[in-house]
């Protein structure tokens, strides 16, 4: 059986949010699996939406044992890079399932290029203030015009692209536990990847005029989002685990001779200086 549709908006903008029942959601539902939409979002005007990954309770069951001990081993980091290197099981998952859901709304040849993993608990309960996510994982440094600035992160050059990169990348992030309101679930403001990249003052008007949605997801659910739409996190209420496969896809090979990072969570990077 399926849950209620939630819809959930800031009080203000709460009148103008329309939900209705998501049949592509409904048609792959089999018992025992069962996913929970906040807004009946269309991708490409939105942004966002929220789908079933199709995975079975065992399989869930499994990647939750497979990531548990390498998340505690980091009992202070909120998130881990490179996860598919620390946790091999995640790589039928990521080029298989996901990537399906990725490559029928990127197109055949997307592929995975970035994984990390995320949990909220008591002693992570952290934030993520208004942002998008501008910036990609390469195999090397160089001075480009149009990209940059440059960092490095756990041993992998970061840099930011050109905008026409941005737009051919999706996010998926499967839930491993369910994310109810209480638990700091994603908040994004719907249809503001339309908008470009923004600057720091652009983001707050930006929100300050947009409709806030909390994307309330279930374990084995899939938050599908655009890099530029605005989104952020609260701290739990009630911090429980919210673990959480974030994989970024891409739909071509990237310009002007640079190279991806990973490819579906196999990563040969040489470490940056």
């Amino acid at each position: 059986m399926f849950a209620e549709r939630e819809c959930r908006g800031s009080p203000e903008a709460r009148p103008q949010l329309k939900c209705r029942p998501l049949c592509s959601i409904s048609r792959v539902a089999r018992k025992g699996n069962a996913v929970t939409a906040p807004f009946a979002a269309d991708l490409a005007s939105a942004g966002f939406e929220v789908v079933d990954a199709g995975l079975p309770a065992e399989q869930l069951e499994a990647l939750r044992a497979a990531v548990g001990p390498v998340l505690a081993a980091h009992p202070g980091r909120g998130g881990l890079r490179n996860a598919a290197n620390l946790v091999p099981e995640l790589i039928p998952v990521i080029s298989g399932p996901l990537k399906s859901l990725a490559r029928s709304r990127l197109g055949p040849n997307a592929s995975g290029v970035r994984v990390l993993l995320f949990d909220k608990t008591a002693m992570t309960n952290w934030k993520a203030t208004w942002h998008q996510d501008v910036t990609i994982a390469v195999t090397e440094q160089r001075a480009v015009p149009g990209w940059g600035p440059w960092s490095s992160k756990d041993g992998v050059w970061h840099v930011r692209p050109p905008a026409s990169v941005l737009a051919g990348m999706l996010t998926l992030r499967l839930h491993l536990d369910p994310c109810g309101a209480d638990n700091g679930p994603v908040r994004v403001i719907p249809g503001s990847h339309l908008l470009g990249r923004l600057s720091d003052v652009e983001v707050e008007a930006a929100v300050r005029r947009g409709t806030t949605v909390e994307c309330v997801v279930p374990a084995g659910g899939v938050l599908v989002i655009r890099p530029l739409i605005l989104h952020s996190s609260p701290p739990a209420v009630v911090p429980t685990h919210r673990r959480v496969l974030h994989v970024e896809y891409a739909a071509a090979p990237l310009p002007d001779g640079f190279e991806w990072a990973e490819q579906d969570g196999r990563a040969s990077v040489p470490e940056a200086a």
